[in-house]
């Protein structure tokens, strides 16, 4: 209950937290190497499909009551601190036997319009800017056509 309560805390207050973890990397980390079908670029570098691939992490992380979290992480170090994170929190979620949305913003606190905002994910676009501007540009009104709301430019 400590971590939860911090969790709130910091997310009111706007702070961060430090929290120690007893740790064994190598029994809570799984490698996992993930086919894609395209380059993750829009423009392709080469042809030969097999080639493209990303690869990760999944991190399992067990609270004292025995409530498991997973989250995935890759070498960057804003994707270590995403991935601890998304095992921390559901986790807790896991714990309480409620799902993320409920911990994170209680129904108390929700209106009925919040609680559908809250509950859309949305998914960012990414564009290679290794075309020429009219392309990218080209590229952008495409993605926005086929209901992009965020878009990346690499």
């Amino acid at each position: 209950m400590e971590l939860h309560e911090a969790l709130i805390s910091s997310q009111k207050g706007d702070t961060d937290c430090v929290i120690e973890v007893e740790s064994s990397i190598d029994s809570n980390a799984t490698f996992h190497r993930i086919q894609l079908c395209a380059p993750p670029t829009s423009s392709a570098l080469y042809h030969d499909r097999s080639i493209f691939y990303r690869e990760g992490f999944i991190l399992s992380l067990t609270l004292e009551d025995g409530s498991i979290g997973y989250g995935e992480v890759c070498s960057l170090f804003p994707s270590v601190r995403c991935g601890l994170e998304m095992a921390i929190l559901n986790a807790i979620a896991m714990s309480h036997g409620s799902s993320l949305l409920n911990i994170l913003y209680p129904l108390r606190e929700r209106t009925e319009e919040k609680s559908e905002n809250l509950a859309s994910i949305r998914i960012c676009a990414l564009i290679d800017s290794s075309g020429t501007p009219e392309e990218v540009a080209r590229i952008a009104v495409d993605l926005v056509e086929e209901g992009f709301t965020a878009i990346k430019i690499k």
